[in-house]
């Protein structure tokens, strides 16, 4: 293979990656928010919590009180289950990256070993990594931007657009 080839093989390479951590920030990105919202309750359901306790008010309205105590208790019982949920999805996001990481380490290494032009190289790179990957979009996505020998080529752009669309997670 000449030069051309191992630039090409590089590149895609190099583009595989791209698209991989863009696919994993997108797939994180709505949970990330989720969790600012579900703290921002959370804090504010401290301060309910802090006004509502049954000792801060008179025998009269200590029923109100213990109902609006246990509403805020309920309420913030929730908020915190539902942020354990969307740390689930940060630590997708971190296992994602690191197996992105560790492709771009053995792109580098090959192409640091001057052995570019090894396309049996490129491809057990190219393997190791589709294994590691987590999610069917995910491994569909490499297949769009880095096809394995033989498969479909695919334009980077519409592997991206078709494959890291939201929604596409499955559950781990």
């Amino acid at each position: 293979m000449g030069q051309t080839g191992q630039n090409v093989d590089a590149a895609q390479a190099v583009a595989a990656a791209i698209a991989q951590i863009e696919l994993a920030v997108r797939e994180v990105q709505p949970a990330v928010q989720g969790l600012g919202a579900l703290i921002a309750s959370m804090a504010s359901g401290l301060v309910e919590l802090k006004t509502a306790r049954p000792g801060n008010l008179d025998s009269a309205a200590s029923t109100v009180s213990a109902h609006a105590f246990d509403s805020a208790v309920t309420s913030l019982e929730k908020h915190v289950h539902g942020s354990i949920t969307h740390l689930q999805f940060y630590d997708r996001l971190v296992q994602h990256l690191s197996h992105v990481q560790d492709y771009l380490s053995g792109t580098a290494g090959h192409l640091g070993a001057g052995s570019a032009g090894d396309e049996a190289a490129w491809g057990a790179l190219r393997d190791k990594l589709r294994v590691r990957l987590i999610s069917q979009a995910q491994r569909q996505l490499l297949d769009a931007v880095l096809p394995p020998p033989g498969g479909a080529q695919f334009n980077s752009q519409q592997a991206r657009d078709e494959h890291a669309a939201q929604g596409t997670v499955e559950l781990f």
